[in-house]
């Protein structure tokens, strides 16, 4: 007979030793099958910080790295140039660890206020957490790309875990503590502190009505409110020491969206299908939050405020092209919506699987489980039939399928599960390393280039890189300003400095034009000369391999001097 989850604990301390153990364990099956990079995607704009090169003689006219002195994330303010000691490498993946053990110590939190307690239902939950591929998308959430289980380290990822431990505190009535985890939200990444002020103001506004009168209502919000703000202060002294703050525009910023990365911000730039996927997911979201009743309430509210804030981020382009509101990313609120997705429904296949009330819940668990933790097509699906269903037709839909036939199966079902669950994670985590190994070897190649570039090469030299290439080749050539420690005359990525330096727009777009327009390696070898770029990367294919000053098997580098 298993434990009903929702018994007690005999012991906070043990309790809470007990659900850090199971978050730890989740956390690194986690982080195994997903993988882990280093130096890609907005790893750009992180390295150059941790590194300092904006303090490097060489970088003092490089517009892009001077602007990342007012990156508005308190994460890398505080790890200003700490790779001058130690290997980023290594700080990267401790901290990439770290911030997806934060996320299922938030899920955890969760789950104990949706009544799941025991030692079975939180490894049960925590295991499925780790294999959901609606947060192992490597896009980020639908229609909108939020982030959620990223494989590079990014200041968002640790805003998952703490925003859960917020909505879990909001759930209990723990208005000071909320506040206070919404000021260390800020501290990380400013924007999505200000999604959580939706949720917080409808929580916050049922407790004033009820406490409006109590001292006890004041002194906690005075207290979170304080917490709050000594967290945020660094970050607002950092963007408020940013010359451009406030300044005029001399070009349509919406246009820039669309230019540079839509996706964030203009609703009707991402694909229809995405669309109707976020849909489903909130569907998903909303009946197995429903099947869980009483407990799930607070996070069913929850749920509404984050829908809210996505529908202003469909319509806010439409009202203001202020680029302060834009720069809000309000569409990536969508993984929010992932994540209650993921909680209600893994949740509700928790407790189907172990305390079922009819013998075909145990059969509807294992259903919606191994859903949740198959093929993306298969938890869009699949899930929200299973919870719809059961919301829909109440204990009929229980019962109809078989009654008391599955009575001898339980068991047997129950083994099913917990021997499929690693199969899925074998076959994910060898699908996605596969995918990471040949990135991991681009990028290999690109430190190789970049490693000659340092040792060979006056810290003056300016790289021009080519642009024409999509894939791990473009992606992966980020990582070659960290370790060469010399500057890259442009690339796509870079255009986001315009977000907080928009003077960096002209020069930006300028040269990305002139670039993407060169065809042939002699035409950027003309380009480089004519702008005083002292080399050219190159693909060996498209250029005179002979003549290259160093090479790999792939990479290719022309003096232009």
């Amino acid at each position: 007979m298993v434990e009903d989850p929702t018994t007690p604990p005999p012991s906070a301390r043990a309790d809470l030793g007990e659900r850090l153990i199971i978050a730890l364990l989740g956390a690194l099956l986690s982080v195994a099958v997903s993988g882990f990079l280093f130096g890609a995607d907005n790893n750009v704009f992180h390295l150059p910080i941790v590194d300092a090169l904006y303090d490097e003689p060489a970088f003092a006219h490089d517009p892009f790295i001077q602007s990342l002195r007012f990156y508005a994330s308190g994460l890398w303010l505080a790890l200003r140039g700490v790779g001058r000691s130690m290997d980023p490498f290594w700080l990267f993946l401790g901290l990439h660890i770290a911030a997806r053990f934060l996320a299922f110590v938030g899920f955890l939190a969760c789950a104990d206020c949706l009544g799941l307690r025991t030692r079975e239902a939180r490894a049960l939950f925590a295991a499925m957490i780790a294999l959901t591929p609606l947060l192992l998308r490597r896009e980020g959430s639908y229609a909108g790309i939020g982030d959620l289980f990223s494989i590079a380290l990014t200041h968002t990822s640790f805003t998952l875990g703490l925003t859960l431990l917020m909505l879990a505190s909001l759930a209990r009535g723990h208005w000071a503590r909320a506040l206070g985890l919404n000021g260390v939200v800020f501290f990380f990444t400013p924007f999505v502190a200000v999604w959580n002020i939706v949720p917080l103001a409808l929580v916050g506004g049922t407790l004033a009505r009820q406490r409006w009168r109590t001292k006890a209502f004041w002194g906690q919000t005075a207290l979170g409110l304080s917490v709050a703000l000594a967290c945020a202060v660094p970050v607002l002294v950092n963007v408020g020491a940013n010359p451009e703050v406030g300044a005029p525009l001399t070009f349509d910023y919406v246009a820039y969206l669309k230019e540079y990365f839509p996706f964030h911000f203009l609703f009707l730039s991402s694909p229809l299908s995405e669309m109707l996927a976020l849909a489903t997911v909130f569907v998903l979201a909303g009946f197995a939050l429903t099947i869980l009743k009483d407990p799930a309430r607070p996070f069913l509210r929850l749920l509404g405020a984050y829908g809210a804030v996505y529908g202003l981020g469909i319509v806010l382009p439409w009202i203001t092209s202020n680029p302060l509101a834009l720069n809000l990313h309000l569409l990536r609120v969508g993984a929010f919506l992932h994540v209650l997705a993921v909680l209600g429904g893994v949740a509700v296949a928790t407790r189907w699987l172990l305390t079922p009330k009819t013998p075909v819940e145990r059969s509807l668990g294992a259903l919606l489980g191994l859903s949740m933790c198959a093929v993306n097509f298969s938890a869009l699906v699949l899930a929200p039939l299973v919870v719809i269903l059961s919301v829909w037709r109440g204990e009929s839909a229980l019962s109809w399928a078989g009654g008391k036939r599955f009575e001898r199966s339980q068991g047997f079902i129950l083994f099913m599960v917990l021997t499929c669950l690693p199969v899925v994670a074998l076959f994910r985590g060898l699908s996605m390393w596969q995918e990471i190994q040949a990135e991991d070897t681009v990028l290999a190649k690109w430190a190789t280039v970049g490693t000659w570039a340092r040792a060979h090469t006056p810290p003056e030299a300016v790289f021009l890189v080519e642009l024409s290439s999509s894939g791990p080749w473009f992606s992966s050539s980020l990582i070659f300003e960290h370790t060469a420690h010399r500057s890259v005359w442009v690339d796509t990525k870079r255009g986001a400095a315009v977000m907080w330096s928009p003077s960096y727009y002209p020069i930006w777009r300028q040269r990305l034009t002139e670039v993407q327009a060169l065809r042939t390696h002699d035409e950027r070898l003309a380009y480089a000369r004519q702008h005083n770029l002292a080399f050219v990367i190159d693909f060996c294919g498209e250029s005179d391999s002979s003549k290259a000053v160093f090479q790999t098997k792939n990479l290719c580098v022309s003096d232009a001097r």
